[in-house]
């Protein structure tokens, strides 16, 4: 009787795991693919800033 629980909990187990590597763990990957977001978007703010900034100096000659 016990080994059939145990039998169970370990089957139970593996198969969550198993599902769990397939879908991809625990969503850790959607705050990385936030923090890429947030990465570019600053990258392009900057290099917007720098743009106006080149198109402000060609302005005053």
């Amino acid at each position: 009787m016990i080994a059939d629980k145990w039998l169970k909990l370990g089957a139970a187990m593996f198969l969550s795991i198993g599902m769990l590597a397939a879908c991809g763990g625990g969503g850790g990957n959607e705050n990385d693919s936030n923090e890429n977001e947030e990465e570019e978007n600053e990258q392009n703010e900057n290099e917007e800033e720098n743009e106006s900034e080149e198109n402000e100096d060609d302005s005053d000659d």
